[in-house]
């Protein structure tokens, strides 16, 4: 079956320990660590071919990448005949192992008044025919702002073709004269490769060089289209320049781990916005639909889990793009920290609902709407989804996105007919996020400050029930900036956000809550836990987590921790500030577990080992995974232990024993409950407790059924001298009064069920 897996790939997180281990074998020339611990059976089992940084060697930044355990992180090739999953199956069971996961497949997210010719198109910019569906950015262009050079908006797509006349001004170069890294080819090759037909595959659609056109079309020189950010060629002032990071290569899909590199270089090389038309699809098997089960099982993915390279790539960029090697913001950077877009995806009409890289909380996730406003038929939708900007519907030349594409491609350059999708409206948002860096932006300006002016004027949800976002609107964020824009040369209070912002936590569970600290002014700030509200939560400074173990709690109720943050400012002239946020969290309280129904006692004729599945038979209202003990009557018969869930019964003699189970749950609360064991001896199918008796002959049958059995005493001479008639099974056993009968040998005749069976015993 087809899957998103890349065959003979994954990507392993190791721990400092192991890692340190595998970078000294590497360093010694292995391609293959075989001196790690552990990786000698991993070697030969999977084929393992070679293995390799992630993220390589960052120079003058490798200091700050192992600090947020970059270097961790490896690419594992292997032999592509063993499935990804099971790979990465037997590096999660190795120790030292973090995580690890198959390396994926990564999709692009489209369907396919200045005096730019093609202006008149972009209803996007300016709706004409639908009042207010569009970024509403003509007034700042007039007022404001149309972008400034020192913004660099890094395009995490396909190729930017550097030679398309209506960008190739505006785009950001290194001394070198490249204009971006290709991770795709792995070179500095950033060259436009067209399809040879039709139906070609192999190559390169423009998608990476339309989305540029968006945020950054040179403006206002009478060629082709306008860009957002794209300056004002006639007034003589540059927009903002736009760096290539190419994970797209004349294929339908990308390498996760390549992305995730991609957006780290971006932040390394002055970039301070990520923009991000691509991610992964919920068609897990590639078959071109998206089942029910497929839905649910993307519905589980994170980005921690399903990603945690892109996950810790993007938290880079966040804290360190704009700054210098020891995080300072660089004298000629424009904000401190980076904002990363991510296109919420184009399954929306399938139902699909969640996104794990849009949705991660500090990205901002974009939807689409169309030409009239509403949301985007395709737009995957959720809460999550933060703004909303157009995109069309694609039907139509007039509800479609017009922007740049190589020439190449379209002699023109130009095309808008069915350019469509989410990757259509990401780049609106990071066009809108690029003016507003390029009026705001300055020494101690920072990301915060960029993401609260943009989201400060946002408008309403659109999409209803099914909501891709906040309406985009240029001029509404520029108000607001200049009614609640930070200045620099003031000192002022950190803010302090929790993700998530509130919790409920049965008895047994633990959570570990992110905690976000800024500061407007790019202070450092120390945090403390002024109040945890309970005994359940203890705060790491660290790695900035609130952790909630629930068990030290078990009673339940409803808690508030606070914590406080106080800035330390670099000027001296400035007093320390301090604010305070609290966290509400509840604890359910614990409920023990049930013992439900009887467990039916278990009958064995064949001496054997037996299984009891306890899960049958316990129940636990709070969901937990229960703890078994068991122990037995007569350990000389038998023993008893648990394997997961079952009891495993071991017979040493025949005869009947009762085994008792008790259930515990995670904080000690249990139930009880017991049942018998027969191991039956054919070849003995009466069995006497003892063969020496003084009051009572004590016997068991073999029969699993209640029968009645007749029991006839012979003395040694043969005479019949007591009788009785019982009802018994292998359970209940017989107990007949012999106390009258005069010390001597004697033989029983038991019979039931057409058996006859003689035992001997002696009376004292």
């Amino acid at each position: 079956m087809a899957s998103n897996d890349i065959p003979g790939l994954v990507s392993v997180q190791f721990d400092e320990y192991l890692a340190a281990a595998i970078e000294e074998a590497l360093a010694a020339g292995e391609a293959v660590p075989t001196k790690a611990p552990g990786m000698g059976n991993l070697i030969e089992e999977l084929g393992i071919e070679s293995l390799e940084r992630v993220f390589p060697d960052a120079g003058e930044f490798e200091p700050r990448s192992r600090k947020m355990g970059m270097h961790r992180f490896y690419r594992v090739k292997f032999s592509s005949n063993v499935p990804a999953t099971k790979a990465s199956a037997s590096f999660e069971s190795m120790p030292g192992v973090v995580s690890a996961h198959p390396v994926r497949r990564i999709v692009k997210r489209a369907y396919e008044t200045p005096n730019d010719p093609y202006f008149s198109r972009q209803w996007h910019y300016y709706n004409s025919s639908k009042a207010g569906a569009d970024i509403n950015v003509k007034d700042v262009w007039k007022n404001y702002t149309t972008g400034n050079e020192n913004v660099v908006v890094c395009v995490v797509d396909e190729v930017v073709d550097a030679t398309h006349p209506d960008l190739k001004d505006n785009l950001w170069t290194d001394a070198s004269g490249h204009t971006g890294y290709n991770f795709a080819r792995g070179s500095w090759d950033l060259s436009v490769r067209p399809p040879q037909n039709y139906w070609d595959d192999e190559g390169d659609t423009g998608h990476g060089t339309h989305v540029a056109g968006t945020i950054a079309a040179v403006s206002n020189n009478g060629v082709g289209v306008a860009g957002i950010a794209g300056g004002d060629y006639a007034a003589g002032e540059k927009g903002v320049r736009l760096m290539s990071c190419a994970i797209f290569s004349g294929t339908s899909y990308a390498d996760d781990v390549q992305c995730a590199n991609a957006v780290k270089w971006g932040a390394e090389h002055g970039a301070v916005i990520s923009q991000n038309s691509w991610g992964p699809s919920a068609d897990l098997n590639l078959d071109g639909n998206i089942s029910a089960s497929e839905l649910n099982t993307y519905r589980t993915y994170t980005i921690d889990k399903y990603h945690p390279e892109l996950k810790v790539a993007i938290d880079y960029f966040i804290e360190y793009a704009g700054c210098d090697a020891q995080g300072n913001q660089l004298p000629d950077s424009p904000m401190k920290g980076g904002l990363v877009f991510f296109a919420s995806g184009n399954e929306g009409a399938e139902g699909v609902d969640w996104d794990p890289y849009a949705a991660y909380e500090p990205v901002i996730g974009v939807g689409a709407f169309n030409e009239s406003g509403n949301r985007a038929s395709y737009s995957t939708y959720g809460e999550w989804v933060d703004i909303a900007a157009p995109a069309g519907e694609g039907y139509s030349s007039s509800g479609s996105v017009w922007s740049t594409v190589p020439t190449k491609i379209v002699t023109s350059g130009y095309a808008g007919s069915g350019w469509a999708g989410t990757s259509m409206a990401c780049p609106h948002a990071s066009g809108v996020a690029a003016l507003i860096v390029s009026y705001f932006g300055g020494q101690g300006f920072t990301a915060a400050n960029a993401k609260d002016i943009l989201f400060g004027g946002l408008g309403n949800t659109i999409g209803g029930s099914r909501p891709v976002g906040k309406k985009i609107d240029a001029l509404a964020s520029f108000e607001y900036g200049l009614g609640h824009h930070i200045t620099p040369g003031e000192n002022h209070a950190p803010a302090i956000k929790f993700s998530p912002s509130e919790i409920t936590l049965k008895a047994h569970e633990s959570a570990v809550i992110s905690v976000g600290v800024s500061d407007p002014d790019g202070d450092a700030v120390e945090v403390l836990l002024e109040d945890p509200g309970s005994n359940a939560v203890t705060f790491d400074a660290a790695t900035m987590t609130l952790r909630i173990s629930a068990m030290k709690e078990p009673q339940g109720g409803s808690f508030t921790a606070v914590l406080k943050a106080t800035d330390m400012p670099s000027s001296a002239e400035f007093q320390p500030k301090s604010a305070t946020a609290n966290f509400s969290y509840t604890v359910l309280p614990n409920h023990a577990p049930k013992a439900s129904g009887v467990v039916p006692d278990q009958y064995n004729a064949s001496f054997s080992i037996l299984h009891v599945d306890m899960a049958e038979h316990f129940t636990d209202e709070d969901g937990e995974t229960l703890r078994y003990e068991a122990s037995v009557s007569d350990p000389a018969l038998a023993s008893a232990a648990i394997n997961g869930t079952s009891v495993v019964i071991s017979p040493k003699e025949h005869g009947v024993i009762t085994v008792y189970v008790t259930a515990r749950d995670g904080i000690g609360a249990s139930a009880s409950s017991s049942f018998r064991v027969a191991f039956v001896n054919p070849a003995q199918p009466v069995m006497l407790s003892s063969q020496n008796v003084t009051e009572a002959l004590q016997m068991t049958i073999d029969s699993r059924e209640s029968v009645d059995v007749t029991v006839t005493v012979y003395n040694a001479a043969g005479a019949q001298v007591l009788r009785s008639v019982n009802t018994a099974n292998v359970f209940n056993p017989i107990s007949m009064d012999v106390s009258s009968l005069a010390p001597g040998r004697y033989t029983a005749v038991v019979a039931y069920s057409g058996k006859s069976v003689k035992v001997k015993f002696s009376k004292y």
